[in-house]
């Protein structure tokens, strides 16, 4: 999966280049993500896979929540 911090629809790799805003934000949800042990791609990439937990599907939901709070109180 892959988060996209774009205000207009990304449908193509066009319209998913990154502003410099869009990159700061990425950036700021990829830093949270890593102080709450969850690791990402540094472009917003993220593997799932069938054998997680509900405790590892909850980790990430935890972690996405709070990382997404960080970059609404910095924009």
């Amino acid at each position: 999966m892959k988060l996209h911090f774009s205000e207009r629809p990304v449908r193509d790799y066009r319209s998913a280049y990154m502003s410099e805003g869009e990159t700061k934000r990425q950036s700021v949800f990829n830093l949270e993500f890593l102080n709450r042990g969850i690791l990402a791609a540094s472009y917003g990439l993220m593997a799932l896979s069938l054998p997680m937990t509900d405790t590892d599907i909850e980790s990430i939901v935890r972690a996405a929540s709070d990382a997404l709070a960080q970059i609404a109180s910095k924009t």
